[in-house]
Protein backbone atom coordinates (compact mmCIF):
# COMPACT_ATOMS: atom_id res chain seq x y z
CA UNK A 1 0.00 0.00 0.00
CA UNK A 2 0.90 3.18 -0.56
CA UNK A 3 2.17 5.93 1.85
CA UNK A 4 0.16 8.44 2.45
CA UNK A 5 2.00 11.81 2.89
CA UNK A 6 0.71 15.40 4.12
CA UNK A 7 2.09 18.55 4.16
CA UNK A 8 1.78 21.70 5.94
CA UNK A 9 -1.07 23.77 5.37
CA UNK A 10 -0.13 27.02 3.71
CA UNK A 11 -2.57 29.03 6.00
CA UNK A 12 -0.98 27.99 9.31
CA UNK A 13 -0.33 31.14 10.69
CA UNK A 14 2.12 31.16 14.14
CA UNK A 15 1.10 33.72 16.95
CA UNK A 16 2.83 34.04 20.04
CA UNK A 17 1.66 35.61 23.44
CA UNK A 18 4.63 35.30 26.05
CA UNK A 19 5.83 32.50 26.15
CA UNK A 20 2.73 30.69 24.32
CA UNK A 21 3.03 29.31 20.85
CA UNK A 22 0.05 28.96 18.92
CA UNK A 23 -1.07 28.18 15.66
CA UNK A 24 -4.10 29.48 13.84
CA UNK A 25 -5.26 27.69 10.54
CA UNK A 26 -7.44 30.68 8.70
CA UNK A 27 -8.58 28.08 6.22
CA UNK A 28 -10.05 25.45 8.80
CA UNK A 29 -10.42 28.33 11.95
CA UNK A 30 -8.73 25.87 14.17
CA UNK A 31 -6.75 27.69 16.94
CA UNK A 32 -4.03 24.99 18.76
CA UNK A 33 -1.76 25.45 21.32
CA UNK A 34 1.52 23.51 20.77
CA UNK A 35 5.03 22.68 21.97
CA UNK A 36 7.57 24.82 19.77
CA UNK A 37 8.80 21.36 18.18
CA UNK A 38 5.96 20.92 16.75
CA UNK A 39 4.56 24.71 15.64
CA UNK A 40 8.24 24.25 13.83
CA UNK A 41 7.65 21.80 11.67
CA UNK A 42 3.75 22.91 10.90
CA UNK A 43 5.94 26.03 9.54
CA UNK A 44 7.84 24.11 7.31
CA UNK A 45 6.88 23.41 4.01
CA UNK A 46 8.85 20.94 2.91
CA UNK A 47 8.09 18.81 5.80
CA UNK A 48 6.42 15.39 5.12
CA UNK A 49 3.48 13.71 7.69
CA UNK A 50 2.44 10.75 7.49
CA UNK A 51 0.07 8.65 9.43
CA UNK A 52 2.57 6.49 11.13
CA UNK A 53 3.30 10.09 12.97
CA UNK A 54 2.05 11.07 16.53
CA UNK A 55 -1.23 12.67 16.07
CA UNK A 56 -1.32 12.48 12.65
CA UNK A 57 -5.35 12.15 12.29
CA UNK A 58 -5.46 14.94 14.99
CA UNK A 59 -3.41 17.39 12.95
CA UNK A 60 -5.28 16.25 9.33
CA UNK A 61 -8.89 16.51 10.96
CA UNK A 62 -7.64 20.05 12.13
CA UNK A 63 -6.68 21.35 9.06
CA UNK A 64 -2.89 22.06 9.89
CA UNK A 65 -1.73 19.76 7.41
CA UNK A 66 -3.64 18.69 3.66
CA UNK A 67 -2.39 15.89 0.95
CA UNK A 68 0.79 16.30 -0.55
CA UNK A 69 -0.40 17.63 -3.99
CA UNK A 70 -2.99 19.51 -3.06
CA UNK A 71 -3.44 23.22 -4.46
CA UNK A 72 -5.34 25.07 -1.45
CA UNK A 73 -5.66 28.25 -3.15
CA UNK A 74 -6.97 26.65 -6.26
CA UNK A 75 -9.83 24.83 -3.69
CA UNK A 76 -9.93 27.90 -2.36
CA UNK A 77 -11.41 29.91 -5.55
CA UNK A 78 -13.13 27.07 -6.31
CA UNK A 79 -15.25 26.89 -3.73
CA UNK A 80 -16.20 30.64 -4.42
CA UNK A 81 -17.42 30.34 -7.69
CA UNK A 82 -19.35 27.48 -6.46
CA UNK A 83 -21.37 29.53 -3.95
CA UNK A 84 -21.20 32.47 -5.99
CA UNK A 85 -23.14 30.64 -9.06
CA UNK A 86 -24.75 27.97 -7.66
CA UNK A 87 -27.92 27.15 -9.23
CA UNK A 88 -29.42 25.18 -5.99
CA UNK A 89 -29.13 27.56 -2.81
CA UNK A 90 -30.55 26.57 0.16
CA UNK A 91 -30.47 30.50 1.11
CA UNK A 92 -31.40 33.21 -0.95
CA UNK A 93 -31.04 36.92 0.09
CA UNK A 94 -31.90 40.83 -0.66
CA UNK A 95 -30.92 44.40 0.52
CA UNK A 96 -33.93 46.44 0.10
CA UNK A 97 -33.10 50.26 0.16
CA UNK A 98 -37.04 51.17 0.43
CA UNK A 99 -36.12 54.83 0.63
CA UNK A 100 -32.45 56.32 -0.01
CA UNK A 101 -33.45 59.30 2.57
CA UNK A 102 -32.20 59.94 5.80
CA UNK A 103 -32.74 62.22 9.10
CA UNK A 104 -29.11 62.12 9.77
CA UNK A 105 -26.09 63.02 7.53
CA UNK A 106 -22.72 61.13 8.04
CA UNK A 107 -19.93 62.37 6.31
CA UNK A 108 -17.91 59.14 5.65
CA UNK A 109 -21.48 57.42 4.04
CA UNK A 110 -20.95 56.22 0.62
CA UNK A 111 -24.08 57.00 -0.35
CA UNK A 112 -22.93 61.06 -0.18
CA UNK A 113 -23.97 63.03 -3.49
CA UNK A 114 -26.48 59.93 -4.57
CA UNK A 115 -29.05 60.22 -1.96
CA UNK A 116 -32.34 61.44 -2.63
CA UNK A 117 -35.88 61.45 -0.27
CA UNK A 118 -37.70 59.31 -2.64
CA UNK A 119 -39.83 56.42 -1.21
CA UNK A 120 -40.65 53.25 -2.59
CA UNK A 121 -44.28 53.35 -4.87
CA UNK A 122 -46.81 50.87 -4.15
CA UNK A 123 -46.38 49.49 -7.59
CA UNK A 124 -42.61 48.71 -7.23
CA UNK A 125 -43.54 47.08 -3.44
CA UNK A 126 -45.71 45.04 -5.58
CA UNK A 127 -43.03 44.08 -7.80
CA UNK A 128 -40.46 43.72 -5.61
CA UNK A 129 -42.98 40.74 -3.67
CA UNK A 130 -43.53 39.18 -7.08
CA UNK A 131 -39.80 39.47 -7.61
CA UNK A 132 -38.80 37.41 -4.66
CA UNK A 133 -41.82 34.94 -5.12
CA UNK A 134 -40.95 33.81 -8.15
CA UNK A 135 -37.03 33.86 -7.21
CA UNK A 136 -38.17 31.25 -5.07
CA UNK A 137 -39.75 29.34 -7.74
CA UNK A 138 -37.27 29.24 -10.45
CA UNK A 139 -35.49 28.06 -7.31
CA UNK A 140 -36.88 24.70 -5.40
CA UNK A 141 -33.69 24.06 -3.27
CA UNK A 142 -35.01 27.76 -1.38
CA UNK A 143 -35.15 26.75 2.77
CA UNK A 144 -34.91 30.24 3.66
CA UNK A 145 -35.19 33.73 2.24
CA UNK A 146 -33.27 36.24 4.13
CA UNK A 147 -33.68 40.13 3.81
CA UNK A 148 -31.81 43.04 5.21
CA UNK A 149 -33.61 46.62 5.18
CA UNK A 150 -31.31 49.29 3.91
CA UNK A 151 -31.32 53.15 2.92
CA UNK A 152 -31.63 56.08 3.42
CA UNK A 153 -33.43 55.37 6.59
CA UNK A 154 -35.59 52.09 6.49
CA UNK A 155 -37.30 53.07 9.59
CA UNK A 156 -38.97 56.00 7.91
CA UNK A 157 -41.00 53.75 5.49
CA UNK A 158 -41.79 50.75 8.92
CA UNK A 159 -45.84 50.77 7.93
CA UNK A 160 -44.81 49.64 4.37
CA UNK A 161 -41.85 47.25 5.45
CA UNK A 162 -44.26 45.64 7.95
CA UNK A 163 -47.06 45.42 4.92
CA UNK A 164 -44.66 43.74 2.79
CA UNK A 165 -43.38 41.72 5.26
CA UNK A 166 -46.70 40.20 6.61
CA UNK A 167 -47.46 39.27 2.40
CA UNK A 168 -44.37 37.82 2.15
CA UNK A 169 -44.33 35.59 5.23
CA UNK A 170 -47.33 34.48 4.87
CA UNK A 171 -46.22 33.21 0.87
CA UNK A 172 -43.43 31.67 2.02
CA UNK A 173 -44.79 30.02 4.79
CA UNK A 174 -47.30 28.35 2.62
CA UNK A 175 -44.05 26.80 0.64
CA UNK A 176 -42.37 26.07 3.49
CA UNK A 177 -39.91 28.06 3.51
CA UNK A 178 -38.47 30.32 6.22
CA UNK A 179 -38.07 33.62 6.36
CA UNK A 180 -35.60 35.76 8.51
CA UNK A 181 -34.47 39.78 8.25
CA UNK A 182 -32.18 42.31 9.60
CA UNK A 183 -32.43 46.09 9.23
CA UNK A 184 -29.44 48.87 9.20
CA UNK A 185 -30.74 51.84 11.34
CA UNK A 186 -29.27 54.88 12.61
CA UNK A 187 -31.84 54.23 15.89
CA UNK A 188 -33.37 57.49 15.67
CA UNK A 189 -37.19 56.50 14.73
CA UNK A 190 -36.50 52.69 16.36
CA UNK A 191 -38.40 53.35 19.67
CA UNK A 192 -41.01 50.83 21.24
CA UNK A 193 -43.92 51.46 19.04
CA UNK A 194 -41.36 50.39 15.76
CA UNK A 195 -39.30 47.92 17.16
CA UNK A 196 -42.81 46.03 18.07
CA UNK A 197 -43.57 46.29 14.73
CA UNK A 198 -40.23 45.49 13.41
CA UNK A 199 -40.39 41.79 15.67
CA UNK A 200 -43.68 40.94 14.19
CA UNK A 201 -42.00 41.81 10.76
CA UNK A 202 -39.77 38.98 11.67
CA UNK A 203 -36.22 41.56 12.08
CA UNK A 204 -34.09 39.46 14.20
CA UNK A 205 -30.99 41.63 14.42
CA UNK A 206 -30.51 45.53 14.06
CA UNK A 207 -27.49 47.55 13.27
CA UNK A 208 -27.05 50.55 15.03
CA UNK A 209 -23.89 53.25 14.48
CA UNK A 210 -23.03 55.11 17.48
CA UNK A 211 -19.51 57.08 16.71
CA UNK A 212 -18.94 58.73 19.84
CA UNK A 213 -20.51 60.23 23.09
CA UNK A 214 -22.90 63.16 22.75
CA UNK A 215 -20.56 65.93 21.54
CA UNK A 216 -18.89 63.66 19.18
CA UNK A 217 -22.02 61.76 17.71
CA UNK A 218 -24.16 65.33 17.07
CA UNK A 219 -20.98 66.66 15.34
CA UNK A 220 -20.49 63.50 13.09
CA UNK A 221 -23.89 63.00 12.91
CA UNK A 222 -24.95 66.23 11.61
CA UNK A 223 -27.76 66.77 14.65
CA UNK A 224 -28.21 68.07 17.98
CA UNK A 225 -26.84 66.00 21.02
CA UNK A 226 -29.75 65.07 22.19
CA UNK A 227 -30.72 62.96 19.82
CA UNK A 228 -27.64 60.65 21.24
CA UNK A 229 -29.61 60.21 24.48
CA UNK A 230 -32.68 59.17 22.03
CA UNK A 231 -30.89 56.92 20.39
CA UNK A 232 -29.48 55.04 23.32
CA UNK A 233 -33.16 54.95 25.43
CA UNK A 234 -34.21 53.31 21.58
CA UNK A 235 -31.40 50.58 21.99
CA UNK A 236 -32.22 49.87 25.30
CA UNK A 237 -36.15 49.60 24.18
CA UNK A 238 -34.93 47.29 21.30
CA UNK A 239 -33.14 44.76 22.59
CA UNK A 240 -36.41 43.71 24.25
CA UNK A 241 -37.53 42.40 20.46
CA UNK A 242 -34.21 41.64 18.77
CA UNK A 243 -30.64 41.64 18.94
CA UNK A 244 -28.50 44.51 18.28
CA UNK A 245 -25.21 44.87 17.01
CA UNK A 246 -23.43 49.06 17.55
CA UNK A 247 -21.29 49.43 14.65
CA UNK A 248 -18.20 51.91 15.93
CA UNK A 249 -16.98 53.72 12.72
CA UNK A 250 -12.96 54.80 13.96
CA UNK A 251 -11.18 57.31 12.78
CA UNK A 252 -8.89 59.96 14.17
CA UNK A 253 -11.61 62.11 15.09
CA UNK A 254 -13.42 59.91 17.51
CA UNK A 255 -10.59 57.31 19.12
CA UNK A 256 -10.32 59.01 22.09
CA UNK A 257 -13.88 58.64 22.74
CA UNK A 258 -14.10 55.08 22.34
CA UNK A 259 -13.18 53.67 26.26
CA UNK A 260 -15.45 56.20 27.64
CA UNK A 261 -18.24 55.06 25.31
CA UNK A 262 -17.64 51.80 25.57
CA UNK A 263 -17.91 52.53 29.71
CA UNK A 264 -21.75 53.86 29.33
CA UNK A 265 -22.72 51.92 27.14
CA UNK A 266 -21.71 48.13 29.01
CA UNK A 267 -21.49 49.59 32.17
CA UNK A 268 -23.68 52.83 32.77
CA UNK A 269 -26.25 51.32 30.96
CA UNK A 270 -26.08 47.72 31.84
CA UNK A 271 -25.52 46.57 28.27
CA UNK A 272 -22.71 43.69 28.90
CA UNK A 273 -23.56 40.98 26.90
CA UNK A 274 -26.85 42.53 25.96
CA UNK A 275 -25.82 44.31 22.93
CA UNK A 276 -22.97 43.17 20.72
CA UNK A 277 -19.90 45.32 19.45
CA UNK A 278 -18.38 46.02 16.16
CA UNK A 279 -15.26 48.61 15.74
CA UNK A 280 -14.47 49.48 12.13
CA UNK A 281 -12.20 51.19 10.68
CA UNK A 282 -13.97 54.08 8.44
CA UNK A 283 -13.01 53.26 4.74
CA UNK A 284 -11.68 56.07 1.83
CA UNK A 285 -14.83 55.72 -0.37
CA UNK A 286 -16.05 58.51 -2.21
CA UNK A 287 -12.57 60.00 -2.99
CA UNK A 288 -13.28 61.27 0.92
CA UNK A 289 -10.39 63.24 2.66
CA UNK A 290 -8.32 60.35 3.90
CA UNK A 291 -6.11 62.68 6.17
CA UNK A 292 -8.33 61.51 9.22
CA UNK A 293 -8.02 58.27 8.90
CA UNK A 294 -6.63 55.02 10.27
CA UNK A 295 -3.37 53.98 9.05
CA UNK A 296 -2.96 50.04 9.10
CA UNK A 297 -0.49 50.53 12.24
CA UNK A 298 -2.92 53.00 13.80
CA UNK A 299 -5.50 50.77 13.51
CA UNK A 300 -3.96 47.79 15.10
CA UNK A 301 -2.26 49.72 17.59
CA UNK A 302 -6.22 50.39 18.86
CA UNK A 303 -7.21 47.12 18.36
CA UNK A 304 -4.37 45.88 20.58
CA UNK A 305 -5.39 48.73 23.46
CA UNK A 306 -8.92 48.01 23.11
CA UNK A 307 -8.66 43.71 23.17
CA UNK A 308 -6.89 44.28 26.98
CA UNK A 309 -9.29 46.62 27.87
CA UNK A 310 -12.43 44.49 27.05
CA UNK A 311 -10.70 41.56 29.09
CA UNK A 312 -9.74 44.16 31.85
CA UNK A 313 -13.29 45.14 32.37
CA UNK A 314 -14.65 41.96 31.44
CA UNK A 315 -16.64 43.03 28.29
CA UNK A 316 -15.86 39.99 26.12
CA UNK A 317 -19.60 38.70 25.76
CA UNK A 318 -20.01 41.96 24.10
CA UNK A 319 -17.51 41.61 21.35
CA UNK A 320 -18.03 38.26 19.30
CA UNK A 321 -17.32 36.64 17.20
CA UNK A 322 -13.57 36.92 18.31
CA UNK A 323 -11.96 33.91 16.22
CA UNK A 324 -11.05 35.36 12.48
CA UNK A 325 -13.20 33.36 10.11
CA UNK A 326 -12.91 32.12 6.78
CA UNK A 327 -15.47 33.13 4.24
CA UNK A 328 -16.91 31.49 0.91
CA UNK A 329 -17.04 35.26 -0.89
CA UNK A 330 -16.05 38.73 0.76
CA UNK A 331 -20.05 39.53 0.35
CA UNK A 332 -22.67 37.26 0.05
CA UNK A 333 -24.04 40.09 -2.37
CA UNK A 334 -22.06 38.66 -5.49
CA UNK A 335 -23.91 35.59 -5.51
CA UNK A 336 -25.89 35.20 -8.60
CA UNK A 337 -29.47 34.29 -6.96
CA UNK A 338 -29.18 37.52 -4.36
CA UNK A 339 -29.26 41.07 -5.12
CA UNK A 340 -29.75 44.41 -3.94
CA UNK A 341 -33.39 46.44 -4.64
CA UNK A 342 -33.42 49.95 -4.18
CA UNK A 343 -36.75 52.73 -4.02
CA UNK A 344 -37.11 52.63 -7.86
CA UNK A 345 -36.93 48.76 -7.76
CA UNK A 346 -33.69 48.86 -10.03
CA UNK A 347 -31.30 45.76 -9.18
CA UNK A 348 -27.89 46.29 -8.26
CA UNK A 349 -25.05 43.92 -6.92
CA UNK A 350 -24.39 45.26 -4.00
CA UNK A 351 -25.77 48.60 -1.64
CA UNK A 352 -22.55 50.41 -2.57
CA UNK A 353 -23.88 50.85 -5.80
CA UNK A 354 -27.80 52.11 -5.13
CA UNK A 355 -28.87 54.86 -7.22
CA UNK A 356 -26.19 54.99 -9.89
CA UNK A 357 -28.21 53.85 -12.62
CA UNK A 358 -24.49 53.01 -14.43
CA UNK A 359 -24.40 49.95 -11.98
CA UNK A 360 -28.11 48.78 -12.41
CA UNK A 361 -28.10 45.23 -13.67
CA UNK A 362 -31.96 45.19 -14.41
CA UNK A 363 -34.84 45.99 -12.39
CA UNK A 364 -37.60 44.04 -10.31
CA UNK A 365 -40.20 44.27 -12.66
CA UNK A 366 -38.07 43.55 -15.85
CA UNK A 367 -35.53 40.95 -14.43
CA UNK A 368 -32.00 40.88 -14.67
CA UNK A 369 -30.02 41.80 -17.59
CA UNK A 370 -26.76 40.01 -17.31
CA UNK A 371 -24.78 42.84 -18.17
CA UNK A 372 -21.20 43.20 -17.98
CA UNK A 373 -21.76 45.15 -14.41
CA UNK A 374 -23.28 42.09 -13.20
CA UNK A 375 -20.47 39.40 -14.60
CA UNK A 376 -18.01 42.21 -13.95
CA UNK A 377 -19.20 41.77 -10.09
CA UNK A 378 -19.35 38.25 -10.11
CA UNK A 379 -16.24 37.35 -11.66
CA UNK A 380 -13.70 39.56 -10.00
CA UNK A 381 -10.13 38.58 -9.95
CA UNK A 382 -8.20 38.96 -7.02
CA UNK A 383 -5.08 41.32 -6.47
CA UNK A 384 -2.04 38.83 -7.75
CA UNK A 385 -0.39 38.73 -3.98
CA UNK A 386 -3.53 37.46 -2.55
CA UNK A 387 -2.16 33.77 -3.92
CA UNK A 388 0.70 33.84 -1.31
CA UNK A 389 -1.29 35.49 1.20
CA UNK A 390 -1.78 33.42 4.10
CA UNK A 391 -4.93 35.43 5.56
CA UNK A 392 -6.62 34.97 1.94
CA UNK A 393 -9.41 32.82 3.10
CA UNK A 394 -10.82 35.34 5.94
CA UNK A 395 -10.96 38.52 3.73
CA UNK A 396 -11.28 36.80 -0.14
CA UNK A 397 -9.64 39.55 -1.84
CA UNK A 398 -11.23 42.48 0.24
CA UNK A 399 -14.30 44.27 -0.78
CA UNK A 400 -15.16 43.95 -4.57
CA UNK A 401 -17.31 47.16 -4.29
CA UNK A 402 -13.73 49.21 -2.80
CA UNK A 403 -12.52 48.30 -6.13
CA UNK A 404 -14.69 48.85 -8.80
CA UNK A 405 -16.57 51.43 -7.45
CA UNK A 406 -15.17 53.33 -5.05
CA UNK A 407 -11.18 52.79 -6.69
CA UNK A 408 -10.08 52.07 -3.62
CA UNK A 409 -7.59 48.87 -3.19
CA UNK A 410 -7.77 46.36 0.02
CA UNK A 411 -6.97 48.62 3.42
CA UNK A 412 -4.02 47.15 5.56
CA UNK A 413 -2.83 44.31 3.18
CA UNK A 414 0.71 45.09 4.83
CA UNK A 415 -0.72 44.69 8.33
CA UNK A 416 -3.59 41.66 7.57
CA UNK A 417 -1.64 39.23 9.05
CA UNK A 418 -0.56 41.09 11.97
CA UNK A 419 -4.49 42.37 12.57
CA UNK A 420 -5.24 38.88 12.22
CA UNK A 421 -2.96 37.73 15.05
CA UNK A 422 -4.32 40.02 17.03
CA UNK A 423 -7.60 38.48 16.87
CA UNK A 424 -6.21 35.13 17.41
CA UNK A 425 -4.92 36.73 20.71
CA UNK A 426 -8.06 38.22 22.02
CA UNK A 427 -9.77 34.88 21.03
CA UNK A 428 -7.44 32.86 23.19
CA UNK A 429 -7.29 35.32 25.56
CA UNK A 430 -10.90 35.31 25.93
CA UNK A 431 -11.35 31.81 25.95
CA UNK A 432 -8.55 30.78 28.47
CA UNK A 433 -10.53 33.51 30.82
CA UNK A 434 -13.97 31.71 30.31
CA UNK A 435 -12.34 28.97 30.98
CA UNK A 436 -10.53 29.26 34.23
CA UNK A 437 -13.97 31.31 35.73
CA UNK A 438 -16.14 27.94 35.14
CA UNK A 439 -12.42 25.82 36.38
CA UNK A 440 -12.65 23.59 33.36
CA UNK A 441 -8.87 24.66 32.02
CA UNK A 442 -5.74 23.07 32.90
CA UNK A 443 -2.72 24.59 31.56
CA UNK A 444 -0.83 21.74 30.28
CA UNK A 445 0.11 19.94 27.17
CA UNK A 446 -0.77 16.63 25.66
CA UNK A 447 2.19 14.05 25.40
CA UNK A 448 1.80 14.96 21.25
CA UNK A 449 2.50 19.09 22.07
CA UNK A 450 -1.42 19.91 21.52
CA UNK A 451 -3.87 21.43 23.75
CA UNK A 452 -7.28 20.02 23.23
CA UNK A 453 -9.20 22.83 24.93
CA UNK A 454 -8.64 25.06 21.58
CA UNK A 455 -9.31 22.29 19.37
CA UNK A 456 -12.93 23.08 18.27
CA UNK A 457 -14.62 26.02 16.91
CA UNK A 458 -17.69 27.05 19.41
CA UNK A 459 -19.64 30.16 20.13
CA UNK A 460 -17.32 32.83 21.67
Amino acid sequence: MDRVLYKASRYNIPVNIGDISLIFNSSSGTIVRLEPELLSKLMNENCVFEEIDQCFESLKREGLIVPYKRDEFSILQYDKNVYTFDQSPKLIGFVIAPTMGCNLNCPYCFEAGVRENRPMSKQTWDDVYEFITKRVEQHPSVREVSISWFGGEPCLQIDQISAFSEKLIKKLSYNNVDYQARIVTNGVLLNEEVAKKLQKAMVKKAQITIDGLASNYAQRKGCKSDIFYKVIKNIITATKYMHVNIRINLDNDNLTDVESLLQYLLDDNHLNGIVNITPAPVRAWNKSDTTNHLTGNEYLAFLKKMHDLILKNDWEASFAPKRPARRLSPCGSIRNTNGTIGPDGQLYRCEHCLNRSEWSIGSVSTGEEYNNVDLEFMHYSCDERCSSCKGFPICVGGCVASRLLHHVEPEYCDQYLDIIKENVRFAYLSKIKKKKRKGAYEDQLTPWGFDYNLMRKEDE
